[in-house]
């Protein structure tokens, strides 16, 4: 028997870790409810599913939203049964409610496969830093992912792109899709082995929890190429992000900063818009300023005079480039 409460914050425990994977605004309810079997709980949104072991020994599928709230309002043991028209019946003291369920047959199910490997090293640190440059861009499904290839992962947004050095060589190469990075920065707890077939994989954690996701498919060009080209990547005056920073509420939709001898401004000549005089300035040159504010968190050298080809910088275990915008 548990302890008062315990029972309930354990359930709740579990049903927050797969929540995650369970649509909130899909009208089609085999995405909307868990499926609960052979002692687990599992969630699923079609392209990817979160499962954690549960202590319950039923084949139901409950209504996601309906039975996470039914578990937060219980406050002692909890009893769960299933009546004869298919609800589930949550007691818990005076408390009880009856949860809408559907046929569990109907949730889709990932056949977690392939050889185990198991991951010595971190991988959190390197989704943190490259998420924010992962792409939205559904014209261009590849780039709204990370790549682990060898020994380093990548992301892009096709105006920036970042190589996050591992310092171990990755056993296989996968492209991870955005839908689950972000899911696995929500975790925020560190993967201890995974498995992968052609199509799919699924990432493990230590306690039974387990998240499987399908793989972006479609090949990356050769972006370390593309990053090994010589530059002269330099110290910037950091004067020059504080007068960035300043120049942000006055920028025009497009959202461009043009770098010049001397000034920063938010347009291309000097008599109209807005100029920050500043001798930090590296030259001529013309950006999106969201980019150059996001790299300057992550990095600390960079290239502005190759521009109007890319600048290349470099921080901490990555490097990258970044695209100008050619006048």
């Amino acid at each position: 028997m548990f302890e008062q409460g315990a029972q309930q914050f354990i359930m709740l425990e579990k049903l927050k870790f797969v929540k995650g994977a369970v649509a909130t605004r899909d009208f089609i309810p085999a995405l909307t409810h868990f499926l609960i079997r052979d002692g687990r709980v599992t969630g699923c949104n079609g392209a990817m599913s979160l499962s954690s072991p549960i202590d319950m020994d039923v084949d139901v599928a409950p209504n996601a939203k309906q039975f996470i709230k039914a578990i937060d309002a219980c406050s002692e043991t909890i009893s769960m049964i299933i009546n004869k028209k298919g609800r589930l019946i949550v007691s818990s003291g005076a408390f009880k409610t009856f949860i809408d369920c559907i046929d569990s047959n109907t949730i889709p199910e990932f056949t977690v496969s392939g050889e185990v490997t198991e991951l010595t090293r971190p991988i959190l640190p390197a989704l943190k830093t490259l998420e924010p440059f992962v792409s939205q861009d559904t014209n261009r499904p590849w780039s709204c992912a990370v790549l682990f290839k060898e020994g380093a992962a990548y992301s892009t947004n096709n105006i920036t792109v970042l190589q996050y050095w591992l310092g171990y060589s990755f056993p296989k190469t996968m492209t991870v899709p955005y839908i689950a990075i972000k899911e696995l920065l929500r975790i925020g707890l560190e993967p201890v082995s995974f498995q992968m077939d052609a199509k799919q994989i699924t990432f493990h954690y230590e306690d039974g929890k387990r998240l499987t996701t399908i793989l972006q498919l479609q090949e990356w060009p050769d972006i370390n190429k593309l990053l090994s080209r010589q530059n002269d990547a330099i110290q910037i005056d950091p004067n020059l992000f504080k007068s960035l920073e300043e120049i942000k509420p006055f920028l025009e939709f497009n959202r461009r900063v043009y770098f010049n001898e001397g000034n920063v401004s938010t347009t291309p000549d000097d008599e109209t818009g807005t100029i920050i005089t500043t001798p930090a300035s590296p030259g001529k040159g013309c950006y999106n300023l969201d980019q150059l504010l996001l790299i300057n968190k992550v990095a600390n050298r960079f290239d502005f005079r190759s521009y109007p080809d890319p600048c290349y910088f470099y921080g901490d275990k990555l490097r990258g480039m970044i695209v100008g915008i050619m006048l």
